[in-house]
């Protein structure tokens, strides 16, 4: 599988994947967490750069691209984005994570990341008599 290696502002290295089928397609939320997941990453971040949405799975401070939107596409992404950060709840593969949304700014550009936990279950409650 074809990748390229991108150096950041920071000196850090990222991996970025380039299949035909996560470039330029406007991905949905879900399938992008589910990669992410897959990768064992902790949190995933979207931003903008050379005219697309790029899609980077983070593990600690390892990167490796996932995915690129066309910025005239990205309009889905980010609806799925603002509909995700309301409920800030989503179910992969019969798990239950809770999201959890932050953003800040990297030359001038917004750039949104979302970090997930697993849901420990349902709360017991135990009866003293």
């Amino acid at each position: 599988m074809p990748s390229i290696a991108r150096y950041d502002a920071d000196h850090s290295i990222r991996l970025i994947l380039t299949t035909g089928f996560f470039r330029g397609e406007a991905l949905m939320l879900p399938d992008l967490l589910q990669r992410a997941m897959a990768l064992n990453a902790d949190r995933l971040e979207i931003e903008y750069k050379d005219g697309a949405e790029w899609i980077t799975a983070f593990r600690g401070n390892m990167g490796l691209g996932i995915g690129s939107v066309d910025s005239t596409k990205r309009d889905k992404l980010f609806e799925d984005l603002k509909q995700h950060r309301k409920s800030k709840r989503i179910t992969i593969l019969g798990n239950e994570y809770r999201l959890s949304f932050s953003e800040h700014e990297s030359f001038g550009e917004t750039v949104y990341e979302i970090w997930w936990r697993k849901n420990a279950g349902p709360t017991r409650t135990f009866n003293r008599t």
